[in-house]
C-alpha cells in the first residue's frame, strides 16, 4: 500500500513550532521508507543598509553571509538528529517565507506542507500575518499545521 504523501515539505526556523512540525513530519516518515522529507528554511529579504542611519555602520555583506552561514549549520544538526532511513535533504531559500515556501512546494511538486504554528492572537496576526496563515491559504497541495 503506497502512503497518500510521498513528498513532504517541512517549514523549519528553529523555533519550538518547527521542532514539533519536524517530529510530526518524522512520525508520518516512519511509516513508509519511500517518503522523503525537504527540510526548508527561509531566510528573509536580506538586511540593507538603507535601513539604518550611516552612524549606525556595518558590513552588510559579510553580516548577512554570517546569518546564512548559521542557518546552514543549524539545518545540517537538525538532519544528523533525523534517524530515519528515508531521503532527508535540507535547503536554505532567501524572500517572503511564506511565498517561498508555497512557491517551492508548488515547483517541486510537494504532496505535503508540514509547518508549527506561530500562535499569534487575533489581533496579532490581522496585524502581523503569519506564515502557516499564509501558506494554508495559497498552497496547491494539503498543509498540517503543528501546534
Amino acid at each position: 500500500m503506497s502512503p497518500l504523501a510521498t513528498k513532504i515539505l517541512v517549514a523549519y526556523d528553529g523555533s519550538e513550532m518547527s521542532e514539533h512540525a519536524l517530529k510530526k513530519a518524522e512520525t508520518i516518515a516512519r511509516l513508509n521508507e519511500a517518503i522523503e522529507l525537504e527540510i526548508l528554511s527561509v531566510n528573509k529579504k536580506e538586511i540593507h543598509p538603507r535601513f539604518f542611519p550611516e552612524s549606525v555602520y556595518i558590513d552588510y555583506t559579510e553580516l548577512n553571509e554570517t546569518i546564512k552561514n548559521e542557518v546552514l549549520n543549524q539545518l545540517d544538526e537538525v538532519k544528523k538528529t533525523i534517524s530515519l532511513p528515508n531521503k532527508v535533504t535540507t535547503l536554505l531559500l532567501e524572500g517572503d517565507p511564506g511565498e517561498e515556501i508555497v512557491r517551492y512546494a508548488k515547483e517541486k511538486e510537494f504532496d505535503l506542507i508540514i509547518l508549527g504554528n506561530r500562535g499569534l492572537n487575533k489581533l496579532q496576526e490581522v496585524f502581523l500575518g503569519s506564515v502557516s496563515h499564509y501558506v494554508a491559504q495559497h498552497a496547491t497541495c494539503p498543509v498540517l499545521i503543528v501546534k
